[in-house]
């Protein structure tokens, strides 16, 4: 079975003021990793849940939420094009022989 993507957690301390959580400028112990320059945490700006299945470090299968996605078929193409600029970044490199499903946002993002 295929899982739903995990609930990613705000690396940001949030505290209760008046009441309410409000999230503050101090990093949550563990999420340091988020501000340096080698990793590939990137602003979200209008992203959505995308999981793709591997075998041996090939893309088998890709899923939004718990939903499969078929490759070449209508809706498609905008999870097919984050996915690609994500290859071409690097960003499965370490993945080369991995087997199992992995997840990420999708932003496909417009020459301004």
């Amino acid at each position: 079975m295929f899982m739903d993507m995990p609930k990613l957690k705000s690396p940001f301390v949030r505290e209760m003021i008046d009441g309410r959580f409000i999230v503050t400028p101090k990093i949550e112990k563990g999420f340091e990793w988020v501000f340096t320059n080698d990793c590939i945490a990137v602003e979200k700006l209008d992203g959505t849940n995308v999981s793709i299945y591997l075998e041996s470090g090939k893309i088998k299968r890709m899923f939004n939420r718990t939903n499969e996605i078929p490759f070449f078929e209508k809706g498609s193409k905008r999870f097919m094009e984050g996915i690609y600029d994500a290859v071409s970044r690097g960003y499965l490199k370490d993945y080369k022989y991995f087997t199992g499903q992995v997840f990420g946002e999708v932003t496909v993002q417009k020459d301004l």
